[in-house]
Formats: C-alpha cells, sequence, structure tokens
C-alpha cells in the first residue's frame, strides 16, 4: 500500500484490519512507520548514509536492531543491536536472525501476558 503521509491517519488503520488474521506484518517506510509504532523496527542502512530525511532520523531511534555493511556515521542509539552483515549476499546473517527470533519470542512473550492480566 502506498499513501501520501497526509492520508495515513485513515488508511493504515484499515490495511492493518485487513491483515489482522496474520501473525505479524512487515511494514517498510519512515512515515508508516512514525505511525504505528510496530512491536520490531529494523533499521537498514545503504552504504551512503548521508542525506538522511527527518523522518529517517526519527525512525532511526526507534529501532531495535540496526543492519549495515559499513558503520554509518550517524550516531546510533544505544538500546539497538547493531549487526554488520553483507547486505548483498546476507552473509553474516545467522546472528541477526537469531537476535530477531528471540526479540519475537520475547514481545510474543510480553503480549500474552497482558492478555492474561486483563
Amino acid at each position: 500500500m502506498q499513501s501520501p503521509a497526509e492520508e495515513l491517519a485513515d488508511v493504515l488503520p484499515v490495511a492493518v484490519e485487513r491483515m489482522s488474521n496474520l501473525e505479524g506484518i512487515i511494514i517498510e517506510g519512515n512515515s508508516a512507520i512514525e505511525f504505528l509504532k510496530p512491536d520490531i523496527v529494523i533499521f537498514i542502512f545503504k552504504k551512503d548514509s548521508e542525506g538522511f530525511k527527518k523522518s529517517g532520523l526519527a525512525v532511526l531511534d526507534m529501532a531495535d536492531i540496526i543492519l549495515f555493511d559499513e558503520k554509518p556515521s550517524v550516531k546510533l542509539p544505544e538500546k539497538a543491536e547493531n549487526f554488520r552483515i553483507n547486505l548483498a549476499s546476507i552473509s553474516g546473517a545467522e546472528e541477526f536472525l537469531k537476535h530477531l527470533d528471540g526479540l519475537i519470542n520475547e514481545k510474543q512473550n510480553r503480549r500474552r501476558d497482558q492478555e492474561k492480566s486483563c
């Protein structure tokens, strides 16, 4: 789904509701991520991290995981786990995938615990 930023409040809830039967949804795009505040945010740096959009920096601060080929020149948030992987061939991705699996399990367990306490 694509939408101008000013229409996100109208279209994103509809899109998420249509996919609510799924275990997970992958969202791409700074504006959508800022609006939805997903459980897990993965930020991927291209080789050239110059010329960031303001919305890109906001999403970077929300990141749980940061993937990059070359260490970015911008300050990375301390809470995020950083993984250097070859994004072209995905070499070095095993450690990242293990961490992501653990993070997903942690978020699912927290959500189950919250549902039980309600």
